[in-house]
C-alpha cells in the first residue's frame, strides 16, 4: 500500500482497530495523521487506541484537538469526559458531558457519566435525575438501575429538602411501572 495515501492508511487502521490489533492501528493512524494532521475522525480513533494503551494524556490531546476542529463531536466530548472522570476532574466531566447532552440528549453512556460525576460531587439529586433519564431510555438496563438505587440511597431523608425529593422520585419510579419498581426493590431500594 502507498504510505502517502491518508485515506487508505486510515481505512486499514480502522480494520486493525476493529480486529483489536491496536499496535498496527496506531501505526496506520499515526502515518495518516502525518499526511492529514487536522482530520478529526483520525484523531478520535487514534485517541481511542491511546485509551486502549492506557496513555490517557496522549488520548486526551487527540480528543481535544479533534474538538478544536469539530467542537460538537459527541464521541470526542464523551471520551474527554471519560478521561477527566478517571482523573477525578468532575467539573470538567460535567462541562464536557453537558455539552454532549445538548447535542445528543438521549446518549445513555454520557447520562451515566455525568450522573456519576454529580454523585462524586455529592449532588445526589442531579445524579438521580441523570440516572432516571438513562433508565427511562433503557428500562431493561440493570446497571442503570443500580446507579438509580445508589443515588437514591444517598439522600438524607431527615432533611425536608431530601424528603420532598424522595417523594418526587418515588412518584417517578412508580410512573416507570410496577415491574420496574419491583426490580428496583429487588436491588435493595426500600420504597
Amino acid at each position: 500500500m502507498e504510505q502517502n495515501n491518508a485515506t487508505a492508511l486510515f481505512l486499514r487502521g480502522q480494520t486493525f482497530y476493529c480486529l483489536n490489533h491496536f499496535h498496527e492501528a496506531f501505526l496506520d493512524f499515526y502515518d495518516a495523521l502525518k499526511l492529514e494532521p487536522n482530520n478529526a475522525d483520525m484523531l478520535i480513533l487514534r485517541g481511542e487506541v491511546y485509551l486502549n494503551f492506557e496513555h490517557y494524556y496522549n488520548a486526551c490531546l487527540d480528543f481535544e484537538k479533534a474538538l478544536e476542529i469539530l467542537p460538537e463531536d459527541v464521541i470526542a466530548l464523551f471520551y474527554c469526559a471519560k478521561i477527566y472522570f478517571e482523573l477525578k476532574q468532575y467539573n470538567r466531566v460535567l462541562s464536557n458531558s453537558s455539552k454532549a447532552l445538548i447535542i445528543e440528549p438521549n446518549f445513555v453512556p454520557i447520562l451515566i457519566l455525568r450522573g456519576s460525576a454529580y454523585y462524586h460531587l455529592k449532588k445526589y439529586n442531579k445524579a438521580l435525575e441523570d440516572f432516571s433519564k438513562a433508565h427511562k431510555i433503557e428500562s431493561n438496563n440493570e446497571t442503570v438501575l443500580k446507579y438509580v438505587k445508589n443515588a437514591y440511597n444517598e439522600f438524607n431523608f431527615t432533611s425536608m429538602k431530601d424528603t420532598i425529593a424522595k417523594s418526587k422520585y418515588h412518584k417517578k419510579l412508580a410512573e416507570m411501572g410496577n415491574a420496574n419498581v419491583n426490580r428496583i426493590n429487588n436491588i435493595g431500594i426500600l420504597l
